[in-house]
């Protein structure tokens, strides 16, 4: 019979001793059971804890840079160069009196923008000129190409119309050209509105512009500094959350990039004229990361400030033509 064996592990044996090695090898005793460094454990420890920070910054850097106030900024431009149909209303008060109110339906679907325009002017009297009356303007325009525009005054002060010309009347207006001093253009389009709302370059491009134009446009906006994040917060606009961002802008670079604009476009190069004293604000909306409002305030002097506020909508589609009833001008 085999004597009864005990599981080893279920022995009650002493713990291990050292085990003396032998003098002439000048080595240490070797315990039962070897152990690691208390320091190198700790070490080690250390180094992967730090891994997983700076891997977990990295990442959560990432993900934060993504959705950073100016890279949605600098998208919202983008997403604005995308855009085939524009519903802006745009209203102008000096010293919160109104001084004009527009509505403007943009399609640039095509090469050649289309635009229907309606406005209201009030024109204030002339500073010493004796009168204390305000001059009523009140009209449509349809822009659907620059040569040529049709147009009709629905309100107007006597005696400001052309000759042979009739209140609420259609007529086909010519552009005026560069020898041009004075024409019906200047009556039925007094405030330049093709020249700032039926093109694609102004405070802001926006109209339906290739991949490879837009691309160059956005490089030379961000390498320019053209647009310069001094501020944004949160806010709810018209029961939308939107950011808000207060804008500086360099305004000659701005003018510059116009007219690159309209090299890349093949369209006549710009006009407009901006004042340094501008105060810019753009409201984003989170959801769809498009440009919903724009507010431009100009102090003139102390006494006088002109407040523009703009807001933008996006119709599916617009349909734009020129009334058939429209008579040349003449």
């Amino acid at each position: 019979m085999q004597p009864n064996q005990q599981d080893p592990s279920q022995q009650n044996l002493p713990p291990a001793e050292p085990y003396n090695v032998p003098d002439y090898l000048h080595l240490d005793p070797i315990s039962g059971q070897p152990h690691k460094s208390k320091k190198k454990l700790k070490l080690i420890a250390l180094l992967i804890l730090a891994t997983l920070i700076l891997a977990g910054a990295g990442v959560g850097a990432f993900v934060w840079s993504m959705g950073t106030p100016e890279r949605r900024f600098y998208q919202a431009l983008d997403n604005l160069m995308q855009t085939s149909y524009v519903n802006r209303q745009l209203n102008v008060k000096v010293n919160n009196a109104s001084l004009i109110s527009v509505g403007a339906d943009s399609d640039f679907s095509t090469a050649i923008p289309k635009s229907k325009i309606n406005y209201h002017y009030t024109k204030p009297s002339a500073e010493g000129s004796g009168s204390t009356g305000q001059s009523e303007f009140e009209g449509d325009i349809i822009a659907l190409s620059d040569q040529e525009f049709t147009a009709r005054l629905t309100q107007a002060p006597a005696g400001s119309l052309p000759k042979n010309a009739q209140l609420d009347k259609w007529y086909k207006v010519s552009a005026p050209t560069s020898t041009t001093t004075t024409n019906s253009a200047t009556v039925y389009d007094r405030l330049k509105l093709r020249g700032t709302l039926n093109t694609s370059y102004g405070l802001v491009v926006v109209g339906n512009i290739n991949s490879d134009s837009r691309r160059q446009v956005l490089e030379s906006i961000k390498s320019n500094n053209i647009y310069t994040i001094q501020e944004s917060h949160s806010e709810t606009l018209d029961g939308k959350q939107a950011t808000v961002y207060s804008v500086g802008i360099d305004y000659q670079k701005l003018t510059d990039l116009n007219d690159k604009i309209a090299t890349l476009l093949n369209i006549n190069k710009s006009n407009l004229i901006y004042s340094k004293n501008d105060k810019i604000t753009f409201w984003i909306d989170d959801t769809t990361n498009q440009l919903v409002k724009l507010k431009q305030e100009t102090k003139q002097s102390n006494t006088q400030q002109t407040v523009a506020e703009e807001t933008f909508s996006y119709p599916a589609k617009l349909t734009i033509t020129a009334p058939e009833t429209a008579t040349p001008l003449l």
